[in-house]
Parts: structure tokens; sequence; C-alpha cells
């Protein structure tokens, strides 16, 4: 009887965490592909400030291979990051810091924009004013894990 027992608990256990994974999931499947998300450049680097530390920042191949694997998990074509134009054929993160790493797409930058989006993985100048998906970065050390992709959910 007390293994039964046992093993019943321990069934619903798992239950519940496959449950509860399964919802995150949903909530963030959600989030990621909800037309509200779209915000300008100006807009998102606003949000994520507020809310995280700053707009998604590149350092490495290793951090690049990540974000791709985050945002087309979310389905995104286009997608704002934390590059901007602050002089003639001058790149820096939205941080402040320089962009040293670049992966840029074919004939680009064009250096007709001023911001930066990703499309298929590659990054593209874009005018800041177009509304688009973004990603932010959780916390002050840029950590793949720690990325945010749009704006957190409504309070209901």
């Amino acid at each position: 009887m007390e293994q039964t027992l046992y093993f019943i608990l321990l069934l619903i256990g798992e239950c519940l965490w496959f449950y509860l994974w399964f919802l995150v999931s949903l909530v963030s499947l959600s989030q990621l592909s909800a037309p509200y998300l779209n915000k300008t450049w100006p807009e998102a680097q606003r949000y994520c400030r507020e809310n995280y530390t700053d707009l998604a920042t590149v350092e490495n191949m290793n951090d690049m291979n990540e974000l791709k694997k985050c945002v087309n998990g979310g389905g995104f074509q286009y997608i704002w990051i934390g590059l901007q134009k602050t002089g003639r054929d001058e790149w820096q993160w939205s941080s402040g810091e320089p962009a040293l790493y670049l992966n840029w797409g074919d004939k680009q930058p064009e250096n007709r924009d001023y911001c930066a989006m990703m499309r298929n993985g590659q990054w593209h100048d874009f005018p800041c004013s177009v509304a688009q998906h973004f990603i932010c970065n959780k916390s002050e050390k840029y950590s793949p894990t720690q990325w945010h992709t749009g704006p957190l959910p409504l309070a209901g």
C-alpha cells in the first residue's frame, strides 16, 4: 500500500512538473508571436532599459549562435538588436560598448539607417522608426540564456 501511494505521488509530481513546463512554454510562445510586441528601436531600447538592462549585445560568434537559436525558436524573421550607428561607418552597442564582433548581411550595412536588426541570422541597418520585435539582455553579463524577447505578458 505504501509503495503504491509513493508511486502515485511520484507520478503526480512528474505530471505536475510537465504541466508547469508546458504552461511556461505556451506563455513564452504567445509572448513571442503576439502582434502587440512590436516597438520602434528607441521604444524597444527604453523598454529593455526599464525592465532588464538593454537591447541585446553580441560579443562573439558563440553569442550570435545562441541569439539565432533563441530568435528562430520564436519564428521571427526581423528583430531589433542593440546595435546603432554613432558616426560615419561607426557602430556601437546601445550600452555604449564598441561593436568589435560584426555579422552584417550581404551588402550591409547600407549606411542609410542608424539602427540594426537581425534578419535570417545576419544584421542589416534599418530605419529606427519601424516597429518590430526585439530582444533584451536580462542581466549585465550578456549570457544568451538571459535574453528576453519582447515585453512581459500583460497582467490579467
